[in-house]
């Protein structure tokens, strides 16, 4: 069994980063629970989106561990009841966010189903998240994800208690979205979220960025020592914590764990930030910490 990073414990770069995922390893329930969004600090859930939590019962959650297979008549009769008991809860949430959700289980959202897929190529905005109005749109992005799959099954194996979060749509445009990495208790790091290249700023996002090193400093005391940060940043609304992931295990986006030790790492006192205009762009900010 491999053992991972204890990322909110170890405070120095390890000798050997394990970028794998994160399932069915040792330290797995410890690396993973600061990162829960039933364990977020009231106040770093304040400066996230409205969010309703439920808490899967043990059937529930034997059924997201399996749901892959229920064109099995079999196993989709033997999980009926919580099959129907989770519609219910996805009725519920429709009425408490009328306009659109989107869903989380444990620590990853759907954003591998191909149902989620080609419903979000309809919509405005983000084209990786889908926005669910119906409980047959939550339904069919839950139950073809392996993603889900995988986290149902790791919080199971790990003895963890899984939630099915359901947080109020936003429509963030690709250029909105931001990745922090903040290690050691402070921000080292911003990069454009959506890096391919396709996306690219016309003029330097110099108040996006500022605004992001305040929102991310503003809540540090509430993250956990080291955190990869997803920040929205809209052109009038205050930017908003989309949510927090272990170091190591989150796409570095235009950062490399191994490359840019040095920077993300702190040895810098400097705010590097990396985006694209026609070609990729670093600048250095003060941390303002």
């Amino acid at each position: 069994m491999n053992k991972i990073i204890d990322t909110e414990k170890v405070n120095i770069w390890p000798d050997n980063i394990h970028t794998g995922k994160i399932k069915f390893y040792e330290g797995y329930k410890e690396m993973c629970e600061p990162f829960d969004y039933v364990n977020w600090k009231p106040q770093l859930a304040c400066a996230s989106f409205e969010t309703m939590v439920h808490y899967c019962t043990p059937e529930e959650h034997a059924w997201l561990c399996v749901m892959l297979a229920q064109q099995d008549e079999g196993i989709f009769n033997m999980h009926k009841a919580a099959i129907a008991s989770l519609d219910g809860i996805f009725a519920k949430a429709l009425e408490r966010f009328p306009e659109g959700l989107i869903v989380k289980v444990g620590l990853r959202s759907p954003k591998d189903s191909w149902y989620g897929m080609g419903l979000a190529r309809n919509q405005p905005g983000n084209h990786s998240t889908a926005i669910l109005k119906t409980v047959k749109d939550i339904k069919n992005i839950l139950y073809d994800s392996e993603r889900i799959y995988e986290d149902a099954n790791a919080f199971r194996e790990n003895g963890m208690q899984l939630t099915i979060q359901f947080r109020k749509a936003a429509f963030i445009q690709p250029l909105e979205e931001w990745r922090c990495f903040w290690f050691n208790g402070r921000l080292r790091a911003i990069s454009q979220y959506y890096y391919s290249g396709q996306h690219v700023f016309e003029w330097p996002p110099t108040s996006s960025v500022i605004a992001i090193r305040t929102l991310v400093n503003g809540v540090g005391q509430w993250l956990p020592n080291n955190a990869i940060v997803d920040v929205w940043v809209p052109p009038i609304e205050s930017p908003t914590v989309i949510e927090i992931n272990p170091y190591f295990k989150s796409d570095p986006c235009l950062f490399d764990y191994e490359k840019d030790k040095d920077i993300l790492s702190g040895k810098f006192k400097s705010v590097v930030v990396r985006y694209f205009t026609k070609r990729m762009v670093e600048i250095a900010i003060k941390n303002g910490n």
